[in-house]
């Protein structure tokens, strides 16, 4: 999902749209590799999904909770963070085990 549709999701559902959050969570996306990867065809044998690994678990939270202390309600940062979570994951939230567990990743990332 794109930053934008995060953002208008939580917008919806919060009344914040919080795109730095969701920029954050996303942040280890390599947007020009996907884009030579989707020219060709994922023959490169390129994970897209690889970036989740590093912040699209549950016990993220706290990171996420001290980088946007002060700019927005501990309640609308957790809100937003899991919402990201529950998007990219059909409303499942991932732990950091999820993502050793060839189950999960054949399921939620495709492995390419």
């Amino acid at each position: 999902m794109r930053i934008e549709q995060h953002a208008e999701n939580t917008e919806k559902l919060y009344g914040c749209r919080a795109e730095d959050i969701h920029e954050w969570i996303d942040q280890y996306f390599d947007t020009e590799r996907f884009r030579h990867s989707v020219r060709r065809g994922f023959l490169d044998g390129w994970n897209p999904f690889q970036h989740r690994r590093f912040l699209h678990y549950s016990e993220a939270l706290p990171k996420v909770l001290e980088e946007f202390k002060g700019k927005y309600s501990d309640d609308i940062i957790k809100e937003v963070f899991l919402q990201h979570l529950k998007d990219d994951y059909h409303g499942y939230i991932p732990s950091r085990d999820d993502f050793d567990n060839e189950e999960f990743l054949r399921k939620y990332h495709r492995l390419f």
